[in-house]
């Protein structure tokens, strides 16, 4: 057994200060931080040790935990493995940077999960605040000079913002990418998973419906939107429908144009570009019934104004489902059907991601997190009765 395991006394008495795996968890991490044990050594497997002290198995196995998501151990998948020490990390008190663009729901709800994880292992962090969030210089400038360990960036596409991210990480700052990827940047990044979202909605509009969906998206997209353009298409293709390009419709600007600050009220403003063209697709298209997969729920609320302007009923000439699952979804006259995307997941994994990126856990490689969403179905896709 090793010499660390060996030493530890636990206090198994009824009236024991604090629980056994906290008892363990607290001689674990002195036994590294005093330097009885080495970086890079390996320690017994959970059962062992859990043998050795007379304990329960979830005894050793909550401290190994708690331990790894510290970065003290990594805890390697398999039974019979031990974790193995990591650098003694406590001392440096590691801070990370959001570099929030737009203040709405989506960069709102990240930071909270950010905050969350900074909380709870000690961290500190900062969040920056992009003035103007279509100005692509102050990101560009916001960007080029973090000054923090490490950066969770949810990125842009444009040519002088990637050329930023690359001059940070080639001055060797750390960067978690949150929602999107820049193609050809090797960072790594976590994200709800798009394609799979996409795809189920659009599965859920055709096995009610029996007829192609429709997919509403920005003329330039993202990565994100680019992968829920790739789970519409499979969907699509699986039930026949290979000539994608009539049911493509797009949204003639870009993604910045839509994206508006939580003080932008007007409805009229905000959703003028996708209500222009979805009344375009109906009066171009004539059916009997739409389906449509809307690239997120702001998307689906001008396909709504749409509608009304040209006298269609949503969830009986048109069915819609969004992305996101905002709380609007349950407020609007025909509640939408929408993808529930885990935002403060996202920023908690991201700050976890980049923490452990930060303390040597996964330097080696990009990883990128995908989150399953879930369809919560409303009355927008499905037929209502007269």
């Amino acid at each position: 057994m090793h010499k660390v395991i060996r030493g530890i006394v636990l206090d198994k008495g009824q009236g024991k200060k604090k629980p056994l795996y906290e008892q363990l968890t607290h001689q674990l991490e002195m036994s590294i931080e005093s330097g009885k044990v080495s970086p890079g050594e390996r320690l017994p497997c959970v059962a062992e040790v859990a043998s050795f002290l007379q304990v329960g198995y979830s005894t050793v196995d909550n401290a190994f935990q708690i331990m790894g998501k510290k970065g003290l151990l990594r805890v390697e998948p398999g039974r019979g493995k031990g974790p193995v020490v990591m650098s003694n990390i406590c001392s440096k008190k590691y801070s990370l940077m959001f570099i929030k663009r737009f203040n709405n729901a989506l960069d709102l709800k990240i930071a909270e999960g950010i905050k969350k994880y900074v909380c709870e292992m000690g961290l500190e962090s900062v969040v920056v605040d992009i003035p103007m969030p279509k100005d692509h210089e102050s990101f560009r400038d916001a960007v080029r000079h973090a000054d923090s360990d490490g950066v969770i960036l949810l990125p842009c596409e444009e040519i002088e913002c990637v050329e930023a991210v690359k001059q940070t990480l080639e001055r060797g700052t750390s960067m978690v990418f949150v929602d999107r990827t820049i193609e050809g940047v090797d960072v790594s990044s976590v994200s709800v998973d798009h394609t799979s979202g996409a795809y189920m909605a659009t599965l859920h509009l055709l096995g009610i419906h029996n007829i192609p969906v429709y997919h509403l998206s920005y003329s330039s997209p993202p990565s994100s939107a680019r992968d829920r353009i790739r789970g519409w298409a499979m969907a699509m293709q699986e039930h026949g429908f290979h000539d994608l390009k009539p049911y493509l419709w797009a949204v003639k600007h870009c993604e910045s144009e839509l994206t508006f600050s939580i003080n932008d009220t007007c409805m009229d403003l905000q959703y003028n570009y996708v209500c222009e063209a979805a009344i375009e697709l109906f009066k171009t298209r004539r059916e009997s019934k739409y389906c449509i997969f809307a690239l997120n729920d702001f998307v689906a609320q001008g396909i709504y104004l749409a509608a009304e302007k040209l006298g269609l009923q949503i969830g009986r000439d048109v069915f819609v489902v969004g992305f996101g699952d905002y709380p609007l979804c349950e407020y609007l006259k025909v509640p939408l059907s929408s993808v529930n995307q885990s935002h403060e997941q996202v920023g908690y994994d991201a700050a976890k991601l980049l923490h452990m990126k930060l303390i040597g856990v996964s330097k080696h490689c990009s990883i990128h997190k995908r989150i399953p969403g879930e369809l919560c179905i409303r009355a927008s896709s499905v037929l209502q009765k007269k």
